[in-house]
């Protein structure tokens, strides 16, 4: 049988420059003559002898019992069968690819559009389509179909990339930490933990509200410069009041 610690660990000569050996202890009470003793953690799952009366007894793991979540709160982890501990995801969402740009989307679309016309008409001689049909014939049908196609690509390219670079930028706030990742071939994670957010700025212009868009902005104490840039997050103020209400 284990025999109970009379006395607390050794920690060492602070002076001398050794380390402090730190031991963790918890307290049990004797089922037979109700003395407290300090027992070592390591000695869990033991069977020892009390110190008072000298009868044995088991020294008990504690366990965690669940409890009733209160409304709104939320837990630290989340623990998966096989799948380790991972922190409790609160949100997650990326940059707006249309949405916080609507001049340039609005030009880029009516490219495409025109574009279109313009490689149909050329294509079958426009079914007397008003001006197109003229121009064709004018400039010849695959000439006006060439025009066409270029103006697609002038406007589908950019419209392709905003949307593959919003796809490439996540924000995610979990119970603990808001994270910003972004990057195609190399990739950036910065990540700043609730507790230390000492700024966090939400800016929006008029057109960025009425379209529901706008710049997020973070930076943890110590730090000078803003550390998490999020431009064009949808519905900027519902993540901002997210951030908040887990500090």
């Amino acid at each position: 049988m284990a025999d109970v610690p009379t006395s607390q660990p050794e920690t060492g000569d602070a002076d001398a420059g050794g380390d402090a050996a730190e031991v963790q202890h918890l307290t049990y009470q004797c089922p037979h003559c109700g003395a407290k003793s300090s027992v070592a953690e390591v000695l869990m799952g033991e069977r020892i002898d009390c110190r008072r009366c000298h009868k044995p007894f088991e020294l008990g793991v504690p366990v965690a019992q669940p409890i009733r979540d209160e409304p709104g709160s939320r837990a630290d982890y989340v623990v998966d069968a096989g799948g380790g501990d991972t922190e409790e995801l609160v949100f997650v969402t990326h940059p707006a690819a249309f949405r916080n740009r609507p001049g340039k989307t609005l030009l880029a679309l009516l490219a495409v559009a025109a574009g279109a016309l313009c490689a149909i008409g050329g294509l079958i001689g426009g079914l007397g389509w008003g001006l197109i049909e003229p121009v064709s014939a004018a400039i010849g049908g695959t000439v006006l179909a060439a025009i066409g196609a270029a103006l697609i690509l002038l406007g589908a390219i950019p419209l392709f990339l905003w949307w593959l670079r919003s796809r490439f930028e996540t924000l995610t706030v979990t119970g603990q930490r808001t994270t910003f990742r972004f990057g195609l071939i190399a990739r950036d994670t910065t990540e700043i933990q609730h507790d230390d957010v000492r700024n966090l700025q939400v800016d929006q212009s008029g057109l960025d509200r009425l379209f529901g868009v706008g710049d997020l902005f973070l930076s943890s104490s110590g730090q000078d410069d803003l550390e998490i840039r999020a431009f064009g997050i949808p519905h900027p103020e519902h993540v901002a009041d997210v951030v908040r209400d887990l500090q």
